[in-house]
């Protein structure tokens, strides 16, 4: 019969060889560390599981050292090594040599562009944006998609058939840019040229001239000061969750609720919202999930964050009723199934950045960051060389809800940041600007998994789940929470996907009467 201490380490097969008993990897990092990358940096030992209450028996954990430096440097990198190896079985090419950007774009047109945009006049444009960058043409290609749905509703006709003349009518023009956004009428104003180009059409003289409003409600900069105050929650993560979900409902007020017409964004009486009213609301989001409009986790967490703006102005007396009394929340399951990717397939769009990427490295290295050690897409874009220390190896890093910790870094990692520093000078390790490469980084990576023949959605996303999961099969539970970066097991639990095989193999080895689990 197995033992509790046998099905234990078979469930977490680790080395810890080099152990003893002092402490473990909140460890590494002494005060001296901790300054090297700014003061309040929480560092592991606050992030990490207690180890209050263990039995005896528990897997023995261990201190490297004080120092994550000198003789005991080697530790943790063996250490971190030793996981990604019984992770992932993958070969990240460091020095690949790779082909034209503009391959990216090709393989756009011949795949998706060639058959969705059926113009001859819109093919021979998008063959010219081929040397452009991948962001600018996938832009291309869903601003022509409404430009040729808005012009078959306009003119009767398929769009193979449009003629040139078609899309310089000038009244079909007047109907066409409502359909843009103002980056996408500098693309199609680019695309006119090229149909005349020695008559030069303005578009801006068809677009109706509507002054924009920033939200910028005071009651909202006040929510926003009291929660920086008393949780230390970060600009992003304010315009994120409350900010776009108040605005969200504010606009529903005034265009839905009599009362509040004549109402502006910013001149909202809060204090005239009732109950009633976000009961409706709570009915307007489910009725915009039922239409496929938004999804249920997203109208869920809308009106949450909601309730809990009208929660604080109450708190601190800036409306006064408590409305959110009788306010239930919208009833989703918050965990669902994702199917992963295989190491095969991940080894494919490794090879596919690095037969199509114009930045090979920065690429493979983005991949890296997010995959072996779990970073989310604004934590990439975000990365500036001052966060890293190549001579403890560790990254410093604050997370979308303001966390700080350092993060050892893989071997495979490690040699890629080497590579890419050697060309590189930014303050940020990517870009100039996170906002504007965090959108490039979406739309790259779509792009090489769409050419890779991943089916799997979830956008950037998709790699933390990966990682979660690897760590789940392959990491002692002890530290899952540092590596991962989530205080809740629950949050833990949502990025964990198990394939039923797996499962049942496990369940076997829990198996006390020898049995096998085959009905799973």
């Amino acid at each position: 019969m197995q033992n509790q201490d046998t099905v234990q380490l078979s469930l977490f097969d680790f080395n810890f060889d080099k152990a003893d008993e002092s402490g473990g990897i909140e460890n590494l990092f002494t005060e001296k560390d901790m300054s090297l990358f700014g003061k309040g940096r929480k560092g592991w030992y606050e992030n990490d599981i207690s180890r209050k209450g263990f039995s005896e028996k528990r897997i023995k954990m261990s201190s490297f050292g004080n120092y994550v430096n000198g003789k005991n440097s080697h530790l943790i990198e063996s250490w971190m090594d030793d996981m990604i190896e019984k992770m992932y079985d993958l070969n990240l090419n460091v020095k690949q040599n790779s082909l034209e950007s503009r391959n990216v774009n090709e393989w756009l047109y011949a795949n998706i562009a060639k058959d969705l945009l059926d113009s001859r006049f819109v093919k021979k444009f998008m063959r010219t944006k081929f040397g452009s960058s991948t962001r600018v043409y996938n832009l291309n290609m869903a601003m022509f998609e409404k430009v040729l749905t808005k012009m078959e509703e306009l003119t009767k006709k398929k769009s193979g058939e449009l003629e040139r003349s078609d899309f310089l009518n000038t009244e079909y023009l007047t109907n066409v840019v409502k359909v843009l956004s103002s980056t996408e009428l500098k693309y199609y104003q680019s695309f006119l040229n090229s149909l005349k180009p020695f008559t030069k059409i303005r578009l801006n003289d068809y677009v109706e001239k509507i002054e924009k409003i920033k939200f910028n409600h005071p009651l909202v900069r006040v929510v926003e000061r009291v929660l920086k105050k008393e949780r230390n929650i970060k600009p992003e993560s304010f315009i994120n969750n409350y900010y776009n979900s108040v605005q969200l409902f504010v606009n529903w007020a005034i265009n839905t609720l009599v009362k509040f017409q004549g109402q502006s964004v910013n001149t909202f009486i809060f204090n005239m919202v009732t109950s009633e009213d976000l009961d409706d609301y709570r009915s307007y989001l489910i009725q915009q999930v039922k239409e496929e409009v938004l999804a249920e986790i997203t109208a869920k967490r809308n009106l949450q964050y909601v309730r809990g703006f009208f929660q604080l102005l109450f708190r601190k007396k800036k409306i006064v009723k408590e409305v959110t009394t009788k306010l239930t929340n919208i009833e989703t399951d918050e965990y669902f199934y994702r199917r992963l990717p295989s190491d095969k397939e991940i080894q494919d769009l490794i090879n596919t950045i690095g037969c199509y990427s114009s930045d090979p490295v920065g690429d493979k290295l983005a991949l890296s960051l997010m995959i072996l050690m779990g970073f989310r897409g604004c934590e990439v874009a975000r990365l500036s060389w001052e966060d890293i220390n190549f001579s403890t190896k560790s990254i410093s890093i604050t997370d979308t809800k303001g966390m700080d910790a350092i993060l050892p870094i893989p071997s495979k990692v490690y040699a890629l940041l080497i590579e890419y520093k050697r060309s590189n000078e930014k303050k940020y390790i990517f870009c100039a600007d996170p906002r504007m490469f965090l959108q490039d980084l979406r739309l790259l990576f779509n792009t090489y998994q769409l050419i890779a023949g991943w089916d799997y959605g979830g956008g950037l996303h998709l790699f933390r789940h990966i990682f979660v999961t690897r760590l789940i099969m392959h990491c002692p539970p002890q530290i899952i929470k540092s590596l991962t970066r989530h205080i809740s097991d629950d949050t833990v639990a949502k990025y964990v996907h198990l394939e039923r095989k797996f499962v049942k193999n496990e369940l076997n080895k829990l198996s006390y009467t020898g049995g096998r689990i085959d009905d799973f």
